[in-house]
């Protein structure tokens, strides 16, 4: 359920600053192919000027964006919105260099603000994902809820989708998306986003009905590494986007792990390579995931 009165607490710079990013993302796409994965985190990090100049843009008629069709659009869909100016607003997402100004929950927002960031663990990893990789990321899932953590992920198809459906199996569970978190991303995970809903929540620094663009997967990762003490990768593949959270949660100094895969897997490369070079801790198990202390 939403709630209104955060909603509408929510502070207008805030809400004027995410909604410009959505009518921006196309010029931001296009500014950031091709750039490393934080180009389109630090344009965003402007305030809306000096975004608007960055991106060369000229029409002074767009520069206006109705913050109120915003928080009507949240009332209809069950949102609540959450700036970083609200006393409910997750600590641990401050620790970012480019904390989100708002965060779109819908479900039981009470997961993301009122829970210890301590017992949150997101599990992220390779789409195409191996039997192996589904089988140890749905019992990581079931073991980590068993020890009293909330499982964090991205909604994703592989990885992301086996640990959020196992969690639900017991629970609830936190998916991060890269759209407005009224849509489910993929349409194919469409059954799978309404019983997070139902049973748990789906966050998003986008507005609702916002689009889809490829800088906003790492710009999700960063929020997904910061909502928990703990980032686990189940298969990678060397150019995985896991990776990039991987990344992004040692930099914020939490603790980053990696289940080991068979040497010959592809699928696994990723993930070997975060062990062998001293990134991520080897996890066999939950248990040697830290839960209740951080890093």
């Amino acid at each position: 359920m939403s709630n209104t009165k955060y909603t509408n607490e929510a502070c207008t710079d805030c809400l004027f600053h995410a909604t410009a990013v959505e009518r921006l993302a196309p010029r931001i796409q296009a500014k950031c192919d091709g750039l490393a994965n934080r180009a389109a985190i630090e344009l965003i990090r402007n305030d809306v000027a000096r975004m608007e100049t960055v991106l060369g843009v000229t029409d002074e008629s767009q520069q206006q964006p109705n913050v109120d069709v915003v928080r009507t659009n949240c009332v209809e869909s069950e949102i609540t919105a959450i700036c970083q100016h609200s006393d409910l607003y997750p600590s641990q997402l401050r620790d970012l260099d480019v904390p989100p100004r708002v965060i779109f929950c819908r479900g039981n927002t009470r997961l993301v603000t009122e829970m210890d960031p301590d017992d949150m663990v997101s599990i992220v990893g390779a789409r195409k994902a191996t039997g192996y990789g589904l089988e140890v990321a749905g019992t990581l899932s079931a073991d980590l809820y068993k020890r009293g953590a909330a499982v964090v992920s991205g909604l994703a198809l592989g990885i992301d989708g086996a640990a959020h459906l196992r969690a639900l199996g017991y629970g609830n569970t936190i998916a991060v998306v890269a759209c407005g978190a009224d849509r489910p991303y993929p349409t194919s995970h469409a059954r799978l986003y309404q019983q997070i809903v139902e049973r748990g929540v789906v966050v998003s620094e986008v507005v609702p009905g916002g689009d889809v663009w490829r800088w906003r997967f790492p710009a999700r990762n960063r929020i997904i590494a910061a909502l928990s003490a703990a980032t686990v990768v189940v298969e990678a593949a060397e150019a995985s986007g896991s990776l990039v959270t991987a990344d992004m949660a040692q930099r914020l100094g939490r603790f980053v792990g990696a289940v080991p895969g068979p040497v010959t897997s592809t699928a696994s490369a990723g993930s070997n390579n975060l062990i062998r070079d001293g990134i991520a801790k080897l996890v066999a198990n939950a248990n040697d995931i830290p839960v209740g202390a951080r890093v």
